[in-house]
């Protein structure tokens, strides 16, 4: 062992201070440097070493002789002595030191990296420079690339090639998409000069996303240019050559990372909306939407990460054409018979027009089929027995073959949606319903019936039994959604009239209905214009029969949900794809055995990337398989799939600062954050939960360090009178308490050497509307309690105790508020709260103590047991006020009461602290980085 703290002393006793040991590099072993003051088999160890005292702060360069003596039975012998020479006045900036070789660089040594130079030690105790550098940011890590090319990032996320040897060869190299800070690189291709292709270049970070890079070959081989900049280009899946065109270099190979995680919080967002509801049966608990807020990252690359266990919707082909006016997309076969798709159909009811892409491979060439109007929207476009294609506009039936059109039908009146089933077509006008068939043979129309409904239709499906074999329409179901009833009716064709009625009313308009078959059973899937799916087991009865079992109902978001079946294929079991202003996916679940009904066959996932997505369609094409089209908010076409496999997915909200605590309102919907700002400066953020947007960010005090956040449950004075109304529940609100230090010399006149701990309470209210439905948010401060010492962590326990009562003005609550424990040095305090958010409780005081005054009588002295009134009506009721409010422990509008305080150990990771009061018995749990309670 080398002690380098001891050295210092020994050499200057009076100068004190820290040592620290940054980064080490062995010498290469040379000719030059074996030296004959050292046994010949001495290692020198370069070591880079700062000195901080009061009054001064530098690093400094030393060089350790390593002897290692020959292995004996103990083991080997390793003796540290002082080298053959230190280098004082190391540029303050210097944090790397690298070993290379005369192949890596112009001379064998250890190289030293600051941000405005790298320097060569050479072995036998020389530095020389050998390139300027001109950093923003403090170097972070080095690689070697190939030749004497290096690369060095630094921390303000810069990435640079440089050559040692060469003064002026200094390349920066930038990206559209921002680079990450690395703290470590290293090479994913080798650095083979033959070896053809870009070079592959991982950065790795310890606070922000890693990404993987690419270096173009050409450009490390030719001649750098001063101050040049040049982009970096992804590597392309499959392919070693670098991507050229403007998209592709905006999309760099990102590996996401949290890390390090200061604090997070699991919530449901809403509270209870996902469940289940009466008089649906119980069936799968929600659909993914428990949540998870983690704080992440180090300034400036905090973030915010919202996380939820979920599937996921990944594109594979990205940023195509926009389409504007929102069309409706279909995916077409060339023929019935046909297992993959040939056509993606585009329908654009604004523009009253249809477009057609031809799928070949992975490209899409425009198409115009013969006999198909593209001068009108289209409803429905299929592929019919007999190698027929009809085409539904809202004016005519159109039937096409491969090269002309074959005939036209005119519906009584105007088409608003249509389906087909093999050779039926249902067609929706206003209050009715015109079933027709095409003939294999002819490609003719054939009128069927009409069925009318008590109001317009919505949505509309053909159902087809198992087993079912006619063509003609005997047989099948017509699943119909009726507007104003808000009703799905179901009705075989076979009959006059509907048999069985499925009543949506609570939940919206049936707006999308889709039949699949999952575990055996067959289930009607209904989604509806409040963003609901209800899905029912249907059971089939012969002949003719239908009946739909109790089911579900799940929530997708809160626009009208458009459903979409996505068959099964290999192990993928079929599962219903439902779009709304999210998605999710209704599969089987994973096991039929631990179902006791039908409906527990179902679970609901919820879809990661489907947020705002307009229009989905089902593709399967041979290089396409088993995929989804789908138009993102921008309005771009793009293709992908869904991976089925539930894992924990997040959105990331960049901030400026390091995210360290954070709290949930349930209340309002909205994330509390503790920052810190590089300046040191601490923020109070309140960020919306379910979106990610910062809705209020506020600076504390100057002088303000925030140390712990929590929210609680808290008893008011705005709530007591309503309180008093029989049906109302406890008098209490949600409010965000932040734990902060003063430092000394800011706090009171008393105490002004000793860092103050404060307890701050905000109330998050509204501040009016933001359009017509969303709701702008405040936060609100009605009092800072000095604290007795500081506190570092928070938490809040329940009152659950039936001989508990604790008084919170002149109520007694067994289960209301909350009691508040905080973590102080060596100890754990246990407090209650009362805010006066109305200022109803001062004004009552005053106006009391103003008529004791005004009938001359003295005002007593409250807050203690022996307190009493001295005489007099007035002054006895104010009396009785004041010592029902507490007249102790005041600060603005909140009055913070002192229960209980047990000592704590601070350095045990876990243990339980036993009764902290006579009439209350709470579990704590006192960690070394902070505290919880059950």
């Amino acid at each position: 062992m080398y002690d380098f703290a001891a050295v210092a002393a020994a050499a200057d006793p009076y100068q004190e201070g820290e040592c620290s040991v940054h980064a080490m590099a062995f010498m290469p072993v040379s000719k030059e440097t074996k030296s004959c003051f050292f046994p010949e088999k001495t290692l020198f160890l370069v070591c880079l070493v700062s000195y901080t005292g009061f009054h001064h702060s530098y690093q400094q360069l030393h060089c350790l002789a390593v002897d290692i003596a020959s292995p004996k039975p103990s083991g080997y012998l390793i003796t540290i002595a002082e080298g053959p020479w230190p280098f004082r006045n190391v540029p303050p900036s210097t944090t790397i030191l690298q070993h290379v070789t005369a192949l890596q660089c112009t001379a064998p040594g250890v190289v030293s990296v600051s941000s405005s130079s790298i320097d060569l030690l050479a072995p036998h105790g020389v530095i020389r420079l050998l390139c300027n550098l001109h950093l923003a940011g403090i170097p972070t890590a080095i690689q070697h690339l190939q030749g004497c090319k290096w690369a060095v990032t630094d921390t303000m996320a810069e990435l640079w090639i440089i050559e040692l040897g060469d003064v002026s060869s200094l390349c920066k190299f930038t990206a559209a998409t921002p680079l990450t800070v690395a703290h470590f690189m290293c090479l994913v291709s080798g650095p083979e000069a033959e070896a053809e292709g870009p070079i592959s270049l991982f950065l790795g970070s310890r606070t922000d996303t890693s990404q993987l890079v690419s270096i173009p070959k050409a450009l490390l081989q030719g001649q750098a240019q001063g101050g040049a900049t040049s982009q970096l280009a992804p590597p392309a899946e499959g392919s070693t050559k670098p991507l050229l065109d403007d998209d592709s270099v905006q999309r760099l190979v990102a590996f996401d990372c949290a890390a390090p995680i200061h604090d997070a919080v699991v919530f449901q967002d809403p509270p209870g909306r996902f469940i289940l509801v009466l008089p649906y049966a119980a069936g799968p608990p929600g659909c993914g939407e428990w949540r998870l807020v983690m704080g992440c990252g180090v300034a400036p690359g905090g973030s915010l990460r919202l996380a939820h266990l979920a599937a996921k919707l990944t594109p594979s082909i990205s940023g195509g054409p926009h389409m504007p006016g929102g069309p409706r997309l279909m995916a077409v076969k060339a023929d019935w018979q046909q297992q993959h798709h040939a056509y993606l159909a585009f329908s654009f009811p604004l523009e009253g027009a249809t477009s057609l892409l031809h799928i070949q491979g992975t490209h899409f060439q425009p198409i115009t089929l013969p006999g198909l109007n593209p001068d009108c929207s289209t409803l429905l476009l299929a592929a019919l027995p007999g190698g027929w294609m009809v085409q539904v506009t809202e004016q005519e039936v159109r039937i096409l073959d491969k090269d002309a059109l074959v005939a036209t039908w005119d519906p009584p009146d105007r088409v608003s949606i249509a389906a087909s089933c093999g050779s039926l077509l249902a067609l929706v006008h206003a209050d009715a319903v015109t079933v027709v068939t095409v003939k294999p043979t002819s490609g003719q129309v054939k009128p069927q019936q009409t069925l009318r409904y008590p109001q317009q239709v919505s949505a509309i499906a053909i159902l087809e039994p198992p087993n079912h074999e006619s063509q003609e329409g005997q047989g099948r179901w017509l699943a119909v959604g009726v507007w104003a009833h808000d009703t799905v009716l179901l009705q075989c064709l076979s009959e006059g009239g509907p048999s069985c009625r499925l009543d949506c009313a609570d939940v919206g308009q049936p707006r999308s209905i889709v039949a699949a078959e999952m575990h055996g059973t067959h289930f009607l899937f209904v989604g509806t214009s409040q963003g609901w799916v209800v899905y029912h087991p249907i059971t089939w009865s012969s002949p003719g029969g239908l009946g739909l079992e109790a089911g579900g109902r799940v929530h997708a978001g809160i626009t009208a949900a458009h459903l979409t079946l996505l068959p099964a294929h290999g192990t993928t079991p079929a599962c219903v794809y439902a779009q709304s202003s999210k998605a999710l996916m209704l599969r089987p679940t994973a096991s039929k055995e631990v179902s006791d009904t039908a409906s527990r066959l179902v679970e609901a996932v919820r879809v990661h990337g489907g947020e705002g997505v307009s229009a989905t369609v089902g593709v399967h094409a041979p290089d396409l398989p088993h995929s989804l089209a789908w138009l993102d908010p921008r309005g771009r076409l793009n293709f992908g799939e869904v991976d089925h496999a539930t894992h924990l997915r997040w959105f990331t909200l960049g901030l400026e600062d390091t995210p360290q605590h954070v709290a949930y309102h349930q209340a309002s919907g909205h994330a509390a954050v503790l920052s810190s700002s590089p300046s040191g400066a601490s923020w109070l953020r309140l960020v919306h939960a379910a979106s990610l947007t910062q809705v209020v960010a506020l600076q504390l005090g100057r002088g303000h360090t925030a140390t712990a956040l929590c929210t609680a449950r808290l008893p008011t004075s705005s709530v007591s009178a309503l309180h008093q109304l029989p049906g109302r529940t406890a008098p209490e609100k949600e409010f965000v308490l932040v734990a902060s230090l003063l430092e000394a010399g800011r706090g009171t006149t008393t105490n002004p050497g000793r860092n103050q701990g404060l307890l701050s309470v905000f109330e998050v209210c509204p501040a009016g509307t933001a359009g017509s439905a969303a709701t702008r948010y405040q936060l609100k401060l009605h009092g800072s309690c000095h604290l007795d010492s500081p506190c570092y962590s928070l938490a809040t326990a329940p009152v659950q105790s039936d001989d508990c009562a604790i008084n919170f003005g002149d109520r007694h609550q067994d289960d209301g508020p909350q009691v508040v424990l905080a973590g102080c040095e060596g100890e754990v305090h246990m407090y209650s709260l009362f805010v006066d958010d109305s200022g109803q409780a001062g004004q009552e005081a005053v106006a009391i103590a103003g008529r004791a005054l005004a009938q001359g009588e003295p005002l007593p002295q409250v807050g203690t047991p022996s307190a009493a009134p001295s005489s007099g009506q007035a002054v006895s009721a104010m009396a009785g006020s004041l010592e029902r409010l507490g007249s102790q422990g005041w600060t603005h509008r909140v009055r913070l009461h002192l229960i209980s305080k047990v000592e704590a150990c601070a350095s045990s990771h876990a243990e339980a602290a036993s009764q902290l009061d006579v009439s209350l018995t709470v579990t704590v749990f006192v960690c070394s980085d902070g505290l919880s309670a059950p």
